[in-house]
């Protein structure tokens, strides 16, 4: 037993000591993580001891399954401040980090960025007009925070997902615009410092390149993504604000170019629109190669905005065995994250969920970076290594 304590004890003083000079710790409220999990690993540690020369053995070992975890959160991150690598993102739902330990720990030696799949959406948040909701999105926002992730805030203005006062026509168009800069006002300055990148307008163009005929347009013209910029940009002007949108992957397609157009039009005109979300839901068969994808983030890019891959999946659509499928969709991952990392405008890189589980696609697809039973693919680590990403096991 008591060499058993000396190896914890060794283990929770080598997590607490500081990162060697040539390893500075990140900036901010990450730079003191991997202390604070190692503290709590030693005490976790130090009270199974207690336990255990009491004669409760059972509660003792519980104790240490937990130490074990906070040891493992020690380790991700003192890799992540090593790694400083491009941060990985996922988008979760609340009710699946509170029903799934398996995800919830997944997720957070994971990932680095948290995108709120629903619950930042306008009928979750203002299911009823003038009656905003905000107690999901803000327990999203405290446990990203305290695990020091980044939070990706989606989407502000959207053409689906939304309450029935906004869709039933009741409102007029004047009515409508002003309800739609209210709700942005409002969620913007309750994030502020907290949401450091918003998806402002999300799929406000199709695939042929015209606008989306959606309630906005419908009732504003083109002008509502201006309005939606420009009022998000007011209520915190700190943020970074992207337009988001499917299937503008491949460089030279009608979609892309029009959303360029689009971006292009904004910029010029002074809209303080800083990036956009490239989702990039594709498949095994259908995808951008790395040259594609790299000149697609380059053409954005070179109009003066970052870009991100924001949801990325890759569903299993080719012939072959289980290992080949999987190793057709490393391929596929590697090059959008390869592409992602050469331009030092792209900002980060996430995927539409954590596991294969809970994927939108649904589990037969299997286009998420972990299986249904959370164990890591190997895109995940093509994705990490492209990216610069920690692998902690």
């Amino acid at each position: 037993m008591r060499m058993g304590w000396v190896i914890a004890t060794v283990i929770a003083a080598c997590l607490i000591a500081p990162a060697p000079s040539g390893a500075a710790p990140p900036p901010g409220p990450c730079a003191g993580q991997s202390a604070k999990h190692g503290r709590a690993a030693a005490n976790l540690e130090r009270r199974a001891r207690i336990l255990k020369a009491r004669g409760r053995p059972t509660a003792a070992r519980a104790l240490r399954r937990r130490a074990r975890w906070e040891a493992r959160l020690a380790r991700y991150y003192e890799e992540q401040a090593r790694a400083r690598g491009l941060p990985r993102g996922a988008a979760v739902t609340l009710s699946t980090l509170l029903r799934s330990q398996v995800l919830r720990r997944s997720f957070l030696t994971g990932f680095e960025q948290l995108t709120p799949e629903n619950e930042m959406k306008m009928e979750r948040l203002q299911p009823a007009r003038g009656v905003f909701r905000f107690a999901e999105a803000d327990r999203m926002v405290r446990f990203a925070r305290r695990y020091c992730k980044r939070v990706r805030g989606h989407a502000l203005v959207y053409g689906r997902q939304l309450p029935h006062w906004a869709t039933d026509g009741s409102l007029t168009a004047g009515q409508l615009g002003f309800e739609m800069e209210w709700h942005v006002q409002r969620v913007v300055e309750r994030y502020a410092g907290r949401v450091a990148d918003w998806d402002v307008v999300n799929e406000a163009i199709d695939a042929d390149g015209d606008y989306t005929q959606n309630v906005w347009y419908l009732a504003l013209g083109k002008a509502y993504i201006e309005r939606a910029f420009r009022t998000a940009h007011d209520a915190d002007p700190t943020a970074r604000l992207y337009y988001n949108d499917s299937g503008i992957e491949l460089p030279d397609h009608p979609h892309t170019l029009a959303v360029r157009k689009m971006v292009a039009d904004l910029r010029r005109r002074g809209v303080p629109i800083e990036g956009v979300g490239i989702q990039n839901h594709v498949s095994t068969s259908h995808h951008a190669s790395e040259a594609q994808m790299a000149r697609t983030i380059r053409g954005f890019t070179d109009l003066g905005v970052k870009v991100a891959i924001t949801e990325m999946d890759v569903r299993l659509d080719t012939p072959g065995t289980p290992a080949r499928k999987l190793d057709s969709q490393r391929l596929v991952y590697r090059s959008a994250a390869r592409a992602c990392r050469k331009n030092p405008s792209c900002t980060s890189f996430s995927t539409w969920g954590v596991g294969d589980g809970v994927s939108w696609l649904g589990p037969a697809a299997a286009g998420l970076l972990f299986d249904r039973g959370y164990r890591r693919k190997p895109a995940y680590r093509a994705v990490s290594r492209s990216l610069g990403s920690p692998e902690t096991p």
